[in-house]
């Protein structure tokens, strides 16, 4: 009689574990209005990104700026959308 083999088991996945693990950030900077440190909070501790140097942050902080930025992104293609078609009189 042949020996059953089980299969096998795959590791539990750790959501927390994922999202706090230190990934590379990278946010530009100029002397204008991209000239100040980004301060992201995030479950209740905040965290203080240097603009113009790589930096590493958790996972969720880098999702958050990444979203900030996206959203800073539309908005401003929005106003170029609207002024182009808006009547000045």
């Amino acid at each position: 009689m042949a020996e059953k083999k089980e299969a096998p088991v795959a590791e539990e996945f750790d959501l927390k574990k994922y999202w706090m693990e230190k990934v590379p950030l990278y946010t530009f900077k100029d002397s204008g209005k991209y000239k100040d440190d980004w301060h992201v909070g995030y479950n209740g501790k905040m965290y203080v990104i240097q603009r113009g140097k790589t930096v590493m942050v958790p996972r969720a902080v880098a999702a958050i700026v990444e979203q900030s930025l996206e959203q800073d992104q539309r908005t401003n293609e929005l106003i170029e959308e609207k002024s182009a078609n808006a009547k000045f009189a």
